[in-house]
């Protein structure tokens, strides 16, 4: 504790000299949809380490592991963060590269970014947009817009419209 160094003055003295110290953290605290791996041990010292992990369909915000610090706490405290179900039901999107209809997705992860189409308005083409899965919440796009079945026989799927220029 204290300074990591000590200096020689020039009367010949030490600037004040570390005292080691041993540290221990307290036991890490539970994750609401998740889990900690640790040795069993009553005592966690500096430099120990535990894991973290989510139950499904969950996932982790960050490092999965976290390390008792010198200062006794622990270095990050992860959480879980809930996949995204899309709020639409007949949209092809753009997911991991591929086009797929939304309704063949069960879930987008946190984190994960989709593509929806959107028709141009003043051409005859169409342009992606992203939006990103954020702890369960997913937005349309302003631009996106869902048909109903029967708009849908008269009208083409952005998905299926050429890009546009920029």
């Amino acid at each position: 504790f204290g300074s990591e160094t000590a200096t020689c003055q020039a009367d010949g003295s030490w600037t004040s000299l570390p005292v080691c110290k041993s540290v221990e953290c307290p036991h890490p605290e539970p994750i609401e949809h998740g889990f900690i791996n640790f040795a069993l041990r009553n005592t966690f010292h500096y430099q120990d380490t535990v894991s973290y992990g989510c139950n499904p369909p969950y996932t982790l915000d960050e490092a999965s592991e976290s390390r008792c610090e010198k200062t006794g706490t622990w270095s990050n405290k992860p959480t879980c963060k809930a996949p995204c179900n899309t709020p639409v039901a007949k949209a092809t999107v753009l997911y991991n590269g591929q086009k797929i209809k939304v309704k063949k997705l069960k879930s987008i992860q946190h984190a994960e970014t989709i593509w929806f189409f959107c028709k141009s308005k003043t051409e005859d083409c169409s342009y992606k947009t992203p939006t990103q899965c954020i702890d369960g919440q997913l937005s349309i796009p302003d631009c996106y817009e869902e048909y109903n079945w029967l708009v849908s026989w008269f009208k083409k799927d952005p998905a299926d419209m050429s890009p546009c220029r920029n």
